[in-house]
């Protein structure tokens, strides 16, 4: 099965929703709307999937079934307040089931705030740019976002968990905390509001972040704690961008 996302305009423009639909035995399903709301403007969604959820009994035994959950991160603009997004949606039987969103900022940790830049020099756009990428078990992923209130950035892990106790939790796929929050700083990493910002992640917290144009990658990582200085892979008709994105492949797996 094969899922879409995109986001469409409306109210002429004035906002923007995200439209999610899936294709299996050569059909496409009806388009759903998976936030909506008048004057919100949504951009750089990313999406990623998983197929592990992590399911507790009535008596607190844990498990690990099958389930396939896509999720998406992006960033939503009112006019008046900016923040990042997520959303889990849970797919069953190639059916979109149920769709669960929260503003990204409810899964960290305050408590674990690291100062954001001070400087003149800092441009914040890096902010609005969250990245998505899944674990390596397929039963969890890994959100970058950023908060405009303190000039920080976290890292959490959203991992799909179904209750199976009776109750108003039970029998529903949930959205947890993160099984880890952490509060990463920001890096000094010029990008555009049409950029596309990635991520690779590595062992040991390892951290890339990067996006491309036309006179190479350019990128950042964070490693013990520490953001490097924004740096670039040049490319030309020898070295590709995929080429460049492949060292720092390489780069955040070296121990």
């Amino acid at each position: 099965m094969k899922q879409s996302f995109w986001q469409r305009a409306t109210s002429n423009g004035m906002s923007s929703d995200l439209v999610f639909c899936s294709y299996e035995n050569g059909k496409w399903s009806e388009a759903t709307s998976v936030d909506s709301a008048t004057y919100h403007y949504s951009r750089n969604i990313q999406v990623a999937v998983t197929r592990k959820i992590d399911q507790i009994g009535e008596k607190g035994d844990r498990s690990s079934v099958n389930g396939l959950t896509v999720h998406a991160v992006w960033w939503e603009d009112t006019g008046r307040n900016e923040w990042a997004r997520y959303a889990m949606l849970t797919i069953e039987n190639g059916l979109l089931t149920d769709i669960q969103i929260a503003d990204l900022s409810l899964f960290t940790n305050v408590s674990r705030e690291v100062p954001g830049p001070a400087d003149a020099e800092f441009n914040n756009e890096v902010l609005r740019h969250p990245v998505l990428f899944e674990s390596s078990t397929h039963d969890a992923v890994d959100a970058i976002f950023g908060d405009l209130l303190t000039n920080n950035m976290h890292r959490v892990t959203i991992k799909p968990t179904l209750y199976l106790k009776a109750g108003k939790d039970g029998g529903r796929l949930r959205v947890p905390i993160g099984v880890k929050d952490a509060g990463v700083g920001a890096p000094h990493f010029r990008t555009e509001s049409n950029s596309r910002v990635s991520a690779i992640s590595g062992d040991n917290d390892k951290l890339v972040l990067y996006a491309t144009d036309k006179h190479g990658v350019n990128y950042v990582s964070f490693s013990e704690g520490t953001w490097s200085p924004a740096r670039t892979i040049a490319v030309d008709d020898k070295i590709s961008s995929e080429a460049a994105i492949e060292v720092l492949r390489r780069m955040v797996s070296t121990q």
